[in-house]
């Protein structure tokens, strides 16, 4: 006959709390860091339950979870600060010439090139103009060359004793009269057409069209926005810092621009820093810019008008325990990371401090020395192991 199992007090409390409640089972085994086999109800004792992974797996599949072992390194203060995207090259395209719009070839969001036609305004004004002012050419052209004549057949009876100086000089203004009206008639026929010609509106440049504040049948005045334009290819953050601080940030060697955007952080570093020589007497700030390296390669999320923040990496650095930035496991205001252990990985919770570059900061939570997962995504799944060094 079998001897019956001898069960420790430990595991005789968890196992009764089992039989009255299974639900707790799982948070008494997360409470003692461990797995048990228990018997529930029903005459069944093969279940088990294991904590920091979920169900064991086998060696053959389970997930192994490269680590970094946690140390200290020098790490730069940095003071952040709120900012917004701004892009370096960006335009409102106005009207200059008036009428109704008749057709828009572009919407906000699209893609332009330079001299590509944005939008047309009604032309048929415009086309009048040019046909007036080429007739008034055509008869100031008429009106010389009969001036002309009658100077050179004044200046042949002159010359004969007809006809007195007087006369011959008051042909002599005549003609220059009807020369100024020809050259008046030609800038008008070049500044009509010049107006006709406004009717297309066209891309300056090539960029991203931000806004189109009108629509088809709006009658265009000139100095009406009708379009806003941006360049992507050239970002900058823009903060407006205390003025007690604006030297210190002027000054330090990079700045950090971080975006948090759809569940995701990016970040860029910069080495141009711009401390606008003017500050704003209501607020006490001073506006400092911060010159990105090719905002359209950073992604889709980097577009002007985003809330990013602006790290100014201070002249001093410090030990401190640090981390790389990847290996933080973030849900909502909770930030931990997976620390590895001879079963697995246990989630533990820790607080941070600030960040620089890939780095950040560790100030309560962890010690040196131990192994964190550097993908905290695969170190949850069940089963999950340190990677072997």
């Amino acid at each position: 006959m079998n001897e019956p199992i001898r069960k420790s007090p430990r595991t005789r409390a968890i196992h009764a709390a089992a039989l009255r409640r299974p639900a707790l089972l799982a948070a008494a085994l997360l409470a003692l860091g461990a797995a048990a086999s228990v018997a529930l109800p029903g005459g069944r004792a093969d279940a088990q339950i294991a904590v920091a992974g979920g169900a064991p797996g086998t060696a053959a599949n389970a997930p192994q979870v490269p680590v970094a072992t946690v140390g200290r390194d020098r790490f730069a203060q940095s003071e952040s600060w709120d900012g917004t995207l701004q892009a370096v090259r960006q335009a409102t395209i106005g009207a200059q010439a008036q009428g109704r719009i008749v057709k828009l070839h572009v919407q906000a969001g699209d893609g332009v090139k330079a001299g590509q036609v944005l939008a047309e305004i009604d032309a048929r004004e415009a086309n009048l103009a040019v046909s007036r002012d080429r007739a008034q050419l055509g008869e100031s052209q008429a009106t010389l060359a009969e001036a002309r004549a009658a100077y050179e057949r004044s200046r042949e009876l002159h010359e004969k004793g007809f006809i007195s100086k007087a006369a011959l000089e008051q042909a002599a203004a005549a003609l220059k009269v009807a020369e100024a009206r020809q050259s008046q008639a030609q800038a008008g026929i070049g500044l009509s057409s010049v107006a006709s010609e406004h009717t297309i509106v066209r891309a300056p440049w090539d960029g991203v069209v931000t806004a189109v504040p009108v629509q088809v049948g709006d009658l265009a005045t000139p100095g009406r926005p009708l379009f806003e334009l941006h360049a992507p290819d050239k970002l900058r953050a823009v903060a407006f810092l205390p003025n007690s601080r604006v030297a210190e940030a002027a000054g330090a060697p990079r700045a950090w621009v971080r975006l948090d955007a759809a569940g995701r952080t990016t970040q860029l570093e910069s080495t141009q820093i711009v401390a606008i020589p003017s500050a704003d007497p209501a607020s006490g700030t001073t506006e400092v810019r911060v010159e990105l390296p090719g905002g359209a390669g950073a992604g889709p999320d980097w577009v002007p008008g985003r809330h990013v923040r602006v790290a100014f990496d201070t002249a001093g650095a410090q030990q401190a325990l640090v981390v790389p930035a990847a290996s933080l496991l973030v849900r909502g205001e909770l930030v931990g990371v997976y620390v590895a252990t001879d079963s697995g990985f246990v989630l533990r919770a820790v607080r941070v401090g600030q960040r620089s570059g890939d780095s950040v900061e560790i100030l309560s939570g962890l010690r040196e020395g131990e192994r964190i997962a550097l993908d905290p995504v695969r170190a949850g799944l069940k089963g999950a192991m340190p990677a072997a060094r």
